[in-house]
């Protein structure tokens, strides 16, 4: 014996054929849609954890050290 749910599902699909959009299967030339990964460094730093603040401690002292070497060559003045 079938429930409702069925019964009226069953309805649904043999009554209207495919004239109603949205009933049924969903059509071939759509194209899938998957769930986007996030990039690495959000998956391992977390940004209330000692590890990410020392992890952001080093790349603000990488781009000050980069700036420095770009401004030395630059102008030919040594920084500290």
């Amino acid at each position: 014996m079938k429930t409702w749910n069925s019964f009226v599902e069953d309805i649904a699909n043999t009554a209207s054929g495919s004239a109603i959009a949205g009933l049924g299967s969903p059509p071939d030339d759509e194209p899938v849609v998957r769930k986007k990964k996030k990039d690495d460094i959000h998956r391992r730093f977390d940004g209330r954890t000692k590890q990410f603040k020392e992890k952001v401690k080093s790349l603000e002292s990488a781009r000050e050290k980069r700036l420095n070497k770009a401004f030395e060559r630059k102008y030919g003045i040594k920084l500290r």
